[in-house]
């Protein structure tokens, strides 16, 4: 994700962060640990904002921990916690999205 970031950063209209990444089998076999989104949030900490960011994770304190961390580096964030499965997604993080890009259209 700090990858992508790198280069698409500048002209990101949001970024939307979950705290437990998964683990991932590559082509090899081998299980790939993709880190905690509290590494990104720390990476994006040490950058200019220049988009809203939306936290989505089960895992309340870490999620708390990252919202206190882009907040402090003054990025505009929204929390969100996910339930039953896939149903947040439409009931929880669209409508935050929707509002997310909004305010940042029109401050």
């Amino acid at each position: 994700m700090i990858e992508l970031l790198e280069e698409r950063l500048p002209t990101a209209g949001l970024v939307s962060l979950d705290h437990d990444l998964p683990y991932y089998q590559n082509e090899d076999g081998k299980w790939i640990d993709h880190g905690t989104g509290r590494e990104v949030a720390d990476y994006l900490a040490k950058q200019s904002p220049t988009c809203p960011i939306i936290i989505h994770s089960t895992n309340y304190e870490a999620a708390l921990g990252m919202e206190d961390t882009l907040n402090e580096a003054r990025w505009k964030t929204y929390r969100i916690t996910p339930f039953e499965d896939l149903t947040w997604i439409n009931e929880l993080w669209l409508p935050t999205f929707t509002k997310a890009l909004k305010d940042f259209q029109d401050p």
